[in-house]
Order: structure tokens, then C-alpha cells, then sequence
């Protein structure tokens, strides 16, 4: 579940009695951003891995090969500026990956 940081208080109380019924047979992945706002019953049915973030490297290779297998153009100038503005973080490159290509043919910057 991704962003499971932005949900309520009772319903993070719901998640739990989920995760307690079906943690025999089911494996469950959460991901946020504010591992305070998780209620503590929740974070101890939890294992907690933090990721720092990539290097601009390693997030220019994944976005061209992602734009390879998508069929996206995109120019050289406007991958150095998504690789930029994403900080290291591989979910907003993709997101705005995403929303430059629902709206252009070719990225530019």
C-alpha cells in the first residue's frame, strides 16, 4: 500500500485488524513517507526499511530504459531536468514521466 501515511486514524486502525487476521498467509508491503503518522499498532506488526535516495546515475540510466521499453522520445536536456528536479526519489521521475508524456509526443525542456 503506498502512502498508507496519509490514512486516518480509524482506518489504519482497520488495516491493523487485517494485518492481524491474515499475516499467516499474506505478506503486506507499506510505504510512506512520515513513519510518524502510522499508528504505533501498526508499526510494530512492521518490519521498517529506509531507502536514502539514488544517484542522478543510476535514476538517468532506469528513466532512459524506461522511456526505451515505453516508446517515449525524450531529449537528452529533459532527462538531466526530470533526473534534477526528482532529487533521487525513482517515484517522482516516473510521475513525471508520466504526466509529460500523457500531454507531449516528445519531451522537451
Amino acid at each position: 500500500m503506498d502512502e498508507c501515511d496519509s490514512m486516518r486514524g480509524p482506518a489504519q486502525f482497520a488495516l491493523r485488524r487485517i494485518i492481524e487476521k491474515f499475516s499467516k498467509t499474506t505478506r503486506f508491503c507499506l510505504i510512506c513517507n512520515y513513519v510518524a503518522k502510522i499508528i504505533p499498532p501498526v508499526q510494530s506488526r512492521c518490519t521498517r526499511f529506509r531507502f536514502g535516495p539514488l544517484t542522478d546515475e543510476s535514476v538517468s540510466k532506469k528513466l532512459n530504459e524506461v522511456c526505451i521499453n515505453e516508446g517515449i522520445n525524450l531529449e537528452k536536456e529533459a532527462s538531466k531536468a526530470i533526473v534534477r528536479l526528482s532529487a533521487g526519489d525513482m517515484r517522482k521521475v516516473l510521475n513525471i514521466l508520466e504526466s509529460c508524456s500523457l500531454a507531449y509526443r516528445t519531451i522537451t525542456v
